[in-house]
């Protein structure tokens, strides 16, 4: 499994990522603040996360750009939204609009180990799984 999970929290400087990214480091996830970003492509190129938490309301500015960048990453890239609190409807279209998951305050440990040992997996299965692509296209 790759030994360091980075994860960008994208926010508008709202006060529950202060909770978020110290639970994080908790974990052993370095992590860099972002706040009023508008170009999901700057974040994900010039940081390459494993993560990014980003919060609903820049979700909403940023979704197309975010989503469409994860699929087309050379990397493992989970999205995260964080609402402000538990919303069924904003759970729903955050998944629909490509988001791996949604959290909420308050936040738990078993949660959040969950969301990075997750990241992790998805992060060291695309490192094995390039090599073995790159075999097979020279051997054919």
């Amino acid at each position: 499994m790759k030994d360091n999970i980075f994860a960008l929290l994208v926010h508008d400087h709202t006060k529950h990522f202060n909770e978020l990214e110290g639970m994080l480091k908790d974990l052993s996830v370095e992590t860099w603040n972002i706040e009023h970003s508008n170009s999901a492509g700057e974040l994900t190129s010039q940081y390459k996360p494993d993560l990014v938490f980003i919060e609903s309301t820049v979700w909403d500015r940023l979704h197309k750009q975010l989503g469409g960048l994860a699929k087309k990453a050379d990397r493992a890239l989970d999205i995260i939204v964080v609402g402000t609190r538990l919303d069924i409807n904003l759970y729903v279209s955050s998944i629909e609009r490509g988001a791996a998951g949604f959290i909420a305050p308050p936040f738990k440990y078993e949660g959040l180990s969950t969301i990075v040992h997750s990241a992790a997996m998805s992060a060291h299965k695309l490192l094995v799984a390039m090599p073995q692509a790159v075999a097979a296209r020279l051997h054919s």
